[in-house]
């Protein structure tokens, strides 16, 4: 009965009966997936982690599988690991459509270079500080994250929920009014800003710390956007919608477990080359088009390879912020040298530029982190007939001669 139906509405019925038999695989890894959140902050949430929206699940199933098994300690050093100084990198670009975290990138970005290098004494306080301003400065009351009783819940979050941040906040805060030297594996802000922990610089710490930040950085942006209440529900979907989303779900499903790493010889594209060489929908032929309209000084295109947090909520016209950022650098020319396309959604670009700046010609190798999202702005796999590829670091390019 129901083909007949679909097919009236218009839906492509030849793959059908195959959708609802994934749908049924599907139902049961919804559910199953319902319920990690609660498992993960229940299991971790005492240790010092919580989980938020950008987290990779099959880490965090990963973690709760040795947990349950009662490894708590190797269910650690799995989510220490995963949050590698990549990982940090890659996540604290995702903290600037944060627009109060914005006076805080440079600070923040030197504790990254202290993670990279290990030292940890230096980059923990300095993180715990920026949560702490962070907080303050979007808290209806200014409240810090760590003060006493304060709440960090938003409508839809995975972290802004009192088995979330709220919870996390009065972990950190734990009173220290004894000095220590024995190695903690908490941040807790009051007994490393006040020197009462000595024994705070380990890596574990630090992870914590950074996953901390990018918990509020959840709570931040739906703070910032004014979205920390429930929408009016919008009309149910249609059948064919229902089936519709189904099948791209399976299908962008499969483009991530098929996946292998691309590669291009660049070699045999030479200098400056045009962007007609490359296949279009590719990292690589996106990044072209972006540097050809940086040569022409076409700030009003260049817009079009800024990731869509940035348009949606830049609080200055798109080409005048990028006039900001490389009307002083005039591209002369550029050549290719490298790419690791080793993650469906993300790429490195490694790139030689030849810039003019105050009338002196240098060349300056750089990496452009190339993301492909849709058109809500959540990354999806290569090849996904709505993707896009931006530039992510369009305004962190070291471009200093």
């Amino acid at each position: 009965m129901i083909k007949p139906l679909l097919s009236a509405l218009g839906a492509d019925t030849s793959s059908i009966e195959s959708a609802f038999k994934e749908l049924e695989i599907l139902a049961d890894q919804i559910r199953d997936s319902s319920t990690i959140p609660d498992r993960f902050n229940d299991t971790f949430a005492s240790r010092g982690w919580i989980m938020f929206e950008r987290m990779n699940l099959e880490v965090v199933k990963s973690a709760i599988q040795e947990a349950e098994k009662g490894n708590l300690d190797k269910a650690e050093e799995v989510l220490v690991e995963y949050f590698n100084s990549d990982f940090v990198e890659k996540e604290l670009w995702t903290m600037v459509p944060v627009s109060s975290f914005s006076p805080r990138m440079e600070l923040t970005k030197k504790a990254l270079e202290d993670y990279k290098a290990e030292r940890y004494h230096a980059s923990i306080p300095v993180v715990l500080a920026q949560i702490d301003g962070l907080v303050s400065d979007l808290h209806e009351k200014q409240r810090s994250f760590f003060a006493k009783d304060t709440k960090l819940e938003a409508w839809d979050s995975l972290a802004a929920h009192s088995k979330g941040l709220t919870r996390l906040s009065q972990i950190f805060r734990k009173g220290r009014n004894t000095t220590r030297t024995t190695q903690i594996n908490i941040p807790y802000r009051h007994g490393i800003m006040h020197g009462r922990d000595l024994g705070y610089a380990n890596k574990m710490v630090a992870a914590k710390t950074w996953a901390a930040l990018f918990a509020v950085r959840e709570w931040a942006i739906k703070v910032e956007r004014g979205i920390t209440e429930p929408p009016e529900e919008d009309p149910p979907e249609s059948i064919k919608e229902t089936i519709n989303s189904i099948s791209e779900s399976i299908r962008e499903k499969e483009r991530w477990e098929n996946w292998t790493p691309r590669d291009f010889d660049f070699s045999k594209v030479g200098q400056s080359p045009d962007p007609s060489v490359f296949e279009t929908s590719t990292p690589e032929r996106a990044l072209t088009e972006f540097l050809s309209w940086w040569v022409k000084n076409n700030f009003g295109y260049m817009c079009d390879f800024i990731p869509g947090l940035f348009t949606k909520y830049a609080e200055e016209p798109l080409p005048r912020m990028l006039r900001e950022v490389y009307e002083d650098y005039k591209l002369l020319e550029y050549i290719f040298t490298e790419m690791d396309h080793s993650v469906p959604s993300i790429t490195k670009i490694k790139v030689i530029l030849e810039i003019e700046t105050q009338d002196t010609i240098k060349s300056k190798e750089t990496t452009f982190r190339m993301v492909c999202e849709d058109e809500s702005g959540d990354m999806v796999a290569h090849g996904n007939p709505n993707g896009k590829w931006v530039v992510m670091n369009w305004n962190g390019l070291d471009l200093h001669l």
